[in-house]
């Protein structure tokens, strides 16, 4: 059975220090025991219609009325305890945005190409996962489907010369809601906390890492990343 990656981002504003792009990576046996304890949870029990970290920080939308106390710290570690159940690893590149301006010249659909490069460059990270941590077996992509710059990675991949996917070890690339699937619910927290942590990876602040990162981080293997100027430099040829 092939693996299933989900992905979302965090930092698409124009002001955000970067664009983040992280997901988890679990076989499909897995993914379908989380999923339906995730929905039993999240639906079921809370009353929600999806979970969105965001919006649980700021006690907005679906969380306006829930209070700061420990019952909502408690549903947020019972998430954290799925996530870290049933994964088999995580994948999180940030792209700095004062990089990408500097490499790039002003052009329409920025954000969109921002979005492209990120998502190569955590494909990239995310095809040797099978290769290192279950040898022989293909990976499903699924990313969220409200990102600006989707139909440019859906694009990418549908133009890859014939062989490139299967030799990065991928079987498909669709785009669907958090609604559609809880594993990129799970996907949505990882971005929040990775875009959140990226200051002090990148050296401008020296914050401790956050409880809900640091909690995957401790239990799950990861393959972490950020984009610099050697990467664009070894793959100038294919930017022009």
């Amino acid at each position: 059975m092939p693996l299933g990656a989900y992905f979302d981002e965090s930092g698409a504003n124009p002001n955000d220090p970067a664009l983040t792009l992280a997901g988890f990576i679990s076989d499909e046996e897995r993914w379908g025991a989380f999923s339906d304890k995730w929905k039993r949870a999240v639906v079921d029990s809370w009353g929600l219609r999806y979970f969105h970290m965001a919006d649980f920080e700021a006690r907005q939308g679906q969380f306006k009325d829930w209070s700061r106390d420990d019952e909502s710290k408690r549903r947020l570690d019972y998430l954290l305890t799925l996530i870290t159940d049933h994964v088999l690893g995580l994948v999180s590149v940030s792209f700095p945005r004062d990089l990408f301006l500097a490499y790039f010249p002003p052009r329409p659909k920025r954000i969109e190409r921002l979005y492209l490069m990120t998502a190569g460059a955590v494909l990239l990270e995310a095809s040797t996962f099978p290769k290192e941590r279950a040898p022989g077996q293909k990976m499903a992509l699924v990313f969220e489907s409200g990102a600006r710059g989707r139909h440019q990675v859906q694009q990418a991949y549908d133009g890859l010369p014939p062989g490139t996917a299967n030799h990065l070890n991928f079987v498909s690339l669709t785009f669907a809601t958090k609604e559609e699937f809880e594993p990129l619910q799970a996907a949505d927290i990882l971005a929040y906390e990775t875009f959140r942590h990226f200051p002090k990876v990148y050296g401008s602040e020296s914050r401790p890492v956050r409880y809900p990162l640091k909690k995957i981080l401790d239990k799950v293997p990861q393959v972490w990343g950020v984009v610099d100027q050697a990467y664009l430099d070894s793959i100038s040829s294919t930017l022009s």
